[in-house]
């Protein structure tokens, strides 16, 4: 579970930035077209869920990882 909080909250915070950072340089152009084929409310809800999706494959892949190398150099 550690593994997984570690690896959802870092991509998710990483890539919550980015899209934000993205989408403040280009005055949320591409963001509104895309909410509005979605039908949200508003671009941040869109940001957030992409940043979601994007936490959830860092957490899947952290305890990947883990139990990867759990199952590499713990040979009892």
């Amino acid at each position: 579970m550690q593994n997984f909080l570690a690896g959802f909250l870092g991509i998710f915070i990483l890539w919550f930035v980015h899209a934000l950072i993205i989408d403040i340089q280009n005055q949320s152009i591409l963001s509104k077209q895309i909410a509005e084929l979605f039908t949200l409310p508003n671009t941040i809800l869109l940001i957030l869920i992409t940043a979601l999706v994007g936490g959830i494959v860092g957490g899947i892949s952290s305890i990947t990882g883990s139990l990867f190398r759990e199952l590499l150099f713990n040979k009892s």
